[in-house]
Order: structure tokens, then C-alpha cells, then sequence
């Protein structure tokens, strides 16, 4: 029924297209029901791999809060920032969710082995 109507479809597209104005656990909470339903949305689950791959190591970072999310600032040679999602944003279970759907739905993504 949810996956026959194309909702589940929507959602899984939806996501893929605007990781950035979606908090972790919402990320989260679609990717483990792609798991638990064995829906495999390749283009969301590369968004999102993409996104958690994208964050940067707290090596020559500052962390800074804003909008209520945590972010880092990284600060190239000029000295100019630019903000990426920090991991400390995605709780352990979160993260948990994520990799248990990639393994329920055999989905590898390099980028996060790295």
C-alpha cells in the first residue's frame, strides 16, 4: 500500500533533494523505515551518505552553534569559513539507524568507510 501509491516514493525523493533543511533524526527516521520496509531509494541513500561523508574532522575547525544545530566552521588559508554539518549533530542512535538500514538494504557507500 505505501510503497504500491508512490508516498513512500515521494518522501525517499524529497529527502534526497533537501538533506540541508532536514534535522538528523528525520534523516534518520526515513532511512531506517527504507531499511525496515526493504525500500531501496539508491538516490537517498546516496544523498545521505553524501551528507554524513561531507563532515569534516575537528582538525583545524571551529565549532560554533547556529540555528540551534551544531556546525563547524572550516577556515581555509584566507582565513574565510565555511559551514558543514557536524556528526555530533546525529546522535548515536541516529547513526545507528543509518548504517543498520544500509545493511538491511546491502547498500555501500564508500565515501563513509573512509
Amino acid at each position: 500500500a505505501v510503497l504500491a501509491d508512490g508516498f513512500f516514493a515521494a518522501v525517499a525523493e524529497r529527502l534526497s533533494v533537501g538533506l540541508g533543511d532536514s534535522k538528523p533524526q528525520d534523516i534518520s527516521n526515513v532511512v531506517w523505515a527504507c531499511g525496515h520496509l526493504l525500500y531501496r531509494h539508491d538516490r537517498l541513500l546516496d544523498a545521505v551518505g553524501d551528507h554524513l561523508a561531507s563532515v569534516r574532522g575537528a582538525s583545524d575547525e571551529v565549532a560554533c552553534e547556529a540555528a540551534g544545530e551544531t556546525v563547524f566552521i572550516a577556515f581555509d588559508a584566507a582565513g574565510l569559513g565555511s559551514a558543514s554539518p557536524c556528526l555530533a549533530a546525529f546522535s548515536p542512535q541516529a547513526i545507528s539507524n543509518i548504517v543498520h538500514a544500509y545493511g538491511r538494504l546491502e547498500y555501500r557507500h564508500e565515501g563513509m568507510l573512509r
